[in-house]
């Protein structure tokens, strides 16, 4: 079985991207509760509680989506493809993470005059988002697998159904 690494590269870059913007769309939350008049303390109750959910959702999003994808451009080893997918998310995510927030830290530091020690990741929570990441990929994979094995016109008898 040969890889695609193509696929894999782009599906990665694009859940990578994809991720970041459903990551900024619980910022948003806050206008959406202003709309809709909600109080200022049930908002901050809501917005304690959904943005944590919304971002997790959309992780799990579009790990599965990136990995659907590449899993219809190949001929075997979706699971494999779509686990691959889901481990350079979490590789790009680090380098970005580990290169951006030195320099975030650095500005809120030098402009507002924040303190700039970070309270050290604690490492379970951090292992078991990429294990469930990798999981949500590897169903996204296999459904996208599946579905490519069947015959179009059972595809689209399943999407009128």
């Amino acid at each position: 079985m040969k890889i695609n690494w193509k696929s894999v590269v782009f599906a990665a870059i694009c859940s990578y991207l994809l991720l970041l913007i459903l990551g900024f769309l619980p910022a948003f939350l806050p206008v959406f509760l202003i709309a809709i008049k909600v109080s200022p303390t049930q908002m901050l109750t809501l917005d304690a509680i959904l943005a944590p959910i919304l971002l997790r959702l959309g992780m799990f999003v579009s790990f599965f989506l990136g990995a659907l994808w590449v899993a219809r451009k190949i001929e075997s080893g979706f699971i494999l493809h779509g686990v691959l997918v889901a481990v350079l998310v979490a590789i790009i995510a680090r380098i970005v993470t580990s290169l951006a927030l030195p320099l975030l830290l650095r500005h809120l530091h030098q402009s507002h005059g924040v303190s700039s020690t970070v309270q050290p990741y604690k490492i379970f929570p951090i292992v078991l988002f990429e294990l469930l990441r990798i999981i949500a990929a590897a169903v996204g994979a296999y459904i996208g697998g599946k579905w490519r094995a069947k015959p179009q016109a059972e595809q689209l008898g399943a999407l009128l159904r």
